[in-house]
C-alpha cells in the first residue's frame, strides 16, 4: 500500500513528491515547477500534456489538484 500511495503522490515529471500540484484540463497533475519548464519549450498561451498531449489553454487558470495536496 505504501509502495501504491508513493506512485499516487509523486510527479510523473520529476519523480519526487508533488510540489504544488496543478491540474491540467485532462486531469493529469504535475508540480507547479514543472508545468512551467514546459511552458518555456512551447508558446506562452497553452501547455500539452507531457503524458497524453492534450492542450491545455493557459488563458484559464490551472486548477488546484486538492485530492494531492
Amino acid at each position: 500500500m505504501d509502495h501504491l500511495m508513493l506512485q499516487v503522490v509523486k510527479c510523473p515529471l520529476c519523480l519526487e513528491p508533488y510540489r504544488e500540484p496543478k491540474v491540467l484540463a485532462c486531469f493529469h497533475s504535475f508540480c507547479k515547477s514543472c508545468l512551467e519548464r514546459q511552458m518555456d519549450d512551447n508558446c506562452a498561451e497553452k501547455i500539452v500534456c507531457p503524458q497524453c498531449r492534450v492542450e491545455t489553454q493557459l488563458s484559464i487558470q490551472l486548477g488546484k489538484a486538492y485530492y494531492i495536496s
